[in-house]
């Protein structure tokens, strides 16, 4: 076992697909560092479409993350663009967004990248809502929530219809004590209340006879 120095408080860690690295998304140091699974040496990005001007105190910086089937790290920012970092270079792109709100949670279901936004801070000016943005064709759908969410998984129902789960309990105190699933094809939803103020959310299939 060993420790490992990454920047400024981490909100998420994702793992390559193929388990050859980690990466920590450093919140207050506007980096992704990525630590080699065999060497453990991290390697620190700097990643701020916005700037940095704030420091401590900006709205404009990742929270959390997502990778792509290549391994790229993909990372939203305040609803208007989405940065594809790749891991062993440090080069970046962006993918342009409408979702216009301060980005939170985000996951992968299939070709679609699911985000959180929970409203209007710093240079967002949306409400709550969840984006789903393909990441083929750029097409993009937004849902408005009613309060602001955290985290969001991909799930689907014994019926096969395919849901985005989004934990209400938030960072910012606000949100509501339960889970929001809104299903991918029509965006309806439903409330599901969960006690205990959920921030975090896994999805998984339990096999049965």
């Amino acid at each position: 076992m060993a420790s490992v120095p990454v920047g400024a408080r981490p909100f998420d860690v994702v793992v390559a697909p193929d388990g050859g690295w980690a990466a920590t998304i450093d919140h207050d140091s506007f980096t992704v560092t990525v630590v080699d699974a065999g060497t453990l040496a991290p390697v620190s990005y700097p990643v701020a479409p916005f700037g940095t001007e704030g420091g401590l105190a900006s709205w404009e910086k990742g929270h959390y993350a997502a990778v792509d089937d290549d391994g790229a790290i993909l990372l939203p920012y305040q609803g208007l663009t989405v940065i594809r970092l790749d891991p062993r270079s440090g080069a970046a792109t962006a993918l342009p967004s409408a979702q216009n709100s301060h980005t939170h949670g985000t996951a992968r279901a299939g070709r679609l990248l699911l985000t959180v936004g929970t409203g209007a801070f710093g240079n967002a000016s949306g409400g709550p809502s969840l984006s789903i943005l393909d990441l083929d064709t750029g097409e993009e759908r937004i849902a408005p929530l009613a309060v602001p969410h955290e985290t969001v998984a991909p799930w689907r129902d014994a019926e096969g219809s395919e849901y985005a789960a989004i934990a209400g309990g938030n960072t910012r105190g606000e949100g509501w004590r339960g889970v929001t699933l809104v299903r991918l094809d029509d965006l309806t939803q439903r409330e599901l209340p969960v006690p205990g103020y959920p921030q975090a959310i896994v999805a998984f299939a339990r096999s049965g006879s």
